[in-house]
């Protein structure tokens, strides 16, 4: 009877040291990747919020425009207003024969802007303070 031999050969012991290896490495490029990947949805999500959130910006903009002219014309602050942009709400805070102070609120997707706006109506209107409240 021949004696086993209790040790293994060389060519044994560094396929499990490369094996090992390869996984580690494998491992290293996963969570490199998943990060990347992360980090760019992130940013993704960031620019498509600035982006909804300036087209907010610009809707409630193009009201507060076309409520100055009605403004203008009639000495009226129309309670909602239709653009080609979109749709928005006018809210009537102060009202006087000679000025009005109203606030004019738009959503874009869930993104809102609102802008508040004075301004004065004699022989044509003045805009007295117009400010961004959210």
């Amino acid at each position: 009877m021949t004696p086993q031999l209790l040790c293994q050969p060389a060519s044994v012991k560094s396929g499990y040291a490369a094996i090992i290896s390869i996984i580690v490495i494998l491992a290293v490029i996963v969570t490199v990747g998943l990060a990347v990947t992360t980090l760019s949805i992130g940013n993704a999500q960031m620019s498509l919020g600035q982006s909804k959130g300036e087209g907010a910006l610009s809707l409630v903009n193009s009201c507060i425009e076309d409520t100055l002219v009605k403004y203008n014309d009639t000495g009226l602050v129309p309670l909602s207003i239709t653009t080609p942009l979109g749709s928005c709400t006018n809210t009537l805070d102060s009202s006087t024969p000679t000025s009005s102070t109203f606030t004019t609120s738009a959503t874009v997707g869930n993104y809102s802007k609102s802008i508040q706006v004075a301004a004065n109506r004699t022989t044509s209107v003045n805009v007295v303070n117009w400010i961004q409240t959210n």
